[in-house]
């Protein structure tokens, strides 16, 4: 039987593959839940965290909602519509432009502008952030290639670790990445690590079912924020004029503030959106 190790590894061997999923707009309802952003102690020393996640299950029954951002049209990020079967204005414009890839300055702007994936997963912080209750959690395609990596290990082959009664904590260790910064803070580096023994979710049953009854169904959300085509095309529009009026094609942005080093292991993986 097909258990969820399984199908994240198949999702990420498909990742490597180029391959999307396309899905079914459905109605949207409104939703609001905190989300968890791991900090830095004080003076920028390691902190950690316990972290438990919940069996969270998108479409694909994958433990995480995977959403595609474009980076580079504007400022914030804008949720790619053709990961939900919706029109895209950007992604055809980065079907035409692909075309012309041969063109060095046309790769650059194209590799700047594809959309990347993010990943988002549903945990309970332990100690005091436990009475905000469930919390989502974006990662990057690393971090859940990392949080993959822990749940495959052989120590817990078999062993269901998002079980809300025999499942695992994980310790979150939270460094500044040395020689790496970003629009002048520190980059951080995020390390997972499994408990060596299961437990529960929580002692107190009743606290249980509340937390497991909140979890949020995080494909609705994000699918409130899709731009739809008289925007995309606005978007398109003001990038075109900025292009063209006072950015030089060498003056794109580079690599959306990543390493190189990064970006070419991303590349590897994204060969073609």
């Amino acid at each position: 039987m097909t258990n969820y190790k399984e199908l994240m590894k198949a999702r990420i061997d498909k990742l490597k593959n180029n391959d999307r999923p396309v899905l079914v707009k459905k109605e949207v309802e409104k939703a609001k839940f905190p989300f968890f952003k791991p900090e830095l102690g004080q003076n920028l020393s390691k902190n950690t965290y316990e972290v438990r996640f919940l069996p969270y299950k998108d479409v694909n029954d994958q433990p995480s909602e995977e959403v595609l951002y474009y980076n580079n049209f504007q400022e914030r990020r804008i949720i790619a519509p053709i990961q939900y079967g919706l029109p895209d204005k950007l992604h055809d414009y980065l079907n035409e432009i692909y075309k012309e890839r041969k063109n060095k300055e046309v790769w650059k702007r194209w590799s700047a502008l594809k959309a990347k994936p993010r990943f988002y997963t549903v945990i309970i912080v332990r100690g005091p952030q436990e009475a905000k209750g469930p919390q989502v959690w974006e990662m990057s395609d690393s971090l859940y290639a990392q949080f993959y990596d822990v749940m495959s290990h052989e120590d817990y082959e078999n062993d269901n670790m998002l079980d809300p009664i025999k499942g695992y904590d994980f310790t979150l260790s939270v460094e500044v990445k040395p020689g790496k910064s970003f629009k002048g803070q520190p980059v951080k580096d995020l390390k997972l690590i499994g408990r060596r023994k299961p437990s529960p979710l929580s002692k107190d049953e009743k606290q249980v079912e509340k937390w497991l009854s909140e979890i949020p169904n995080l494909r609705e959300y994000f699918m409130r924020f899709v731009p739809d085509e008289e925007r995309q095309q606005n978007i398109l529009d003001n990038y075109h004029a900025e292009l063209e009026g006072v950015v030089e094609a060498d003056n794109l942005p580079d690599n959306n503030g990543v390493s190189q080093e990064d970006v070419d292991a991303l590349d590897k993986v994204f060969a073609e959106f």
